[in-house]
C-alpha cells in the first residue's frame, strides 16, 4: 500500500500518513511514530503496511520493516513482562529474558541489585524500562507477574548477633541470602 507523509510532529516523534484507500477505509489518516517509516517529509511517498501497536490501534509502518519491532518511546512508555533468566545477589546484578527488548537493544535487560532484590532466576515479573546512553535496557520497577509469588514491598530488620548484622551489611547481597535462607525464622516488619 502507498501513502503520503501528510504531516510529521519532530518535537513529539510522530505523524500522519494518507491516501485516498487510507481515508476511505478509515475516515482519517493513519498515525505513525518516528521509528515506524525511514523518512519525515511532509509530501514523501512511502510504502507502508497497516499494524496494530500495543494498544490495539491502527498505525503505518514501513512495508520492508521487520513485524513486532519496538520503538523507543515504545520501550520507556510501557510495562513489559519478562523472565529474570539469572540473577546473583553476591554480584548485585542480573538480567531479564524478552526477545523483543534484546533484539531492539543488542543486549539482554540488565537487573541491578536494588531492583532484583528478593526476586530468583525463573520469575516472572512485570517492569518498565530505562535506556542507557548505548540504549541498553535497565529494568526498572520490577514486580512479580500476576499469579507469581508477591515479593516483600520492604522490611526492617533488627540483627541478633553480629555475624547477622555483618551479612546484612554485604551491599545487600548478604540481605538477599539471608532473606533466602531464613526467611521463615526473621523477624520482620512489612510495610
Amino acid at each position: 500500500q502507498e501513502g503520503v507523509i501528510k504531516e510529521f510532529h519532530e518535537d513529539k516523534g510522530y505523524g500522519f500518513v494518507t491516501s485516498k484507500d487510507i481515508l476511505a477505509i478509515l475516515g482519517k489518516d493513519l498515525f505513525y511514530r518516528k521509528c515506524d517509516l525511514p523518512v519525515i517529509t511532509p509530501g514523501t511517498v512511502v510504502r507502508i503496511r497497516v499494524e496494530l501497536d500495543q494498544d490495539g490501534r491502527l498505525r503505518a509502518r514501513a512495508a520492508e520493516a521487520p513485524h513486532a519491532k519496538l520503538c523507543r518511546e515504545e520501550v520507556i512508555g510501557h510495562e513489559h513482562v519478562g523472565i529474570l533468566k539469572e540473577y546473583s545477589a553476591a554480584k548485585g546484578h542480573g538480567y531479564l529474558d524478552h526477545p523483543g527488548l534484546e533484539k531492539l537493544t543488542g543486549a539482554p535487560v540488565l537487573v541491578d541489585k536494588f531492583h532484583g532484590w528478593g526476586f530468583e532466576a525463573g520469575d516472572k515479573v512485570r517492569f518498565r524500562v530505562d535506556l542507557n546512553m548505548d540504549d541498553h535496557a535497565r529494568a526498572i520497577s520490577m514486580q512479580p507477574e500476576q499469579g507469581s509469588a508477591q515479593r516483600p514491598s520492604g522490611c526492617k530488620v533488627l540483627a541478633a548477633d553480629a555475624l547477622a548484622a555483618a551479612a546484612l551489611g554485604r551491599g545487600g547481597a548478604g540481605a538477599a541470602e539471608l532473606w533466602r535462607s531464613c526467611q521463615s525464622q526473621l523477624g520482620v516488619t512489612l510495610r
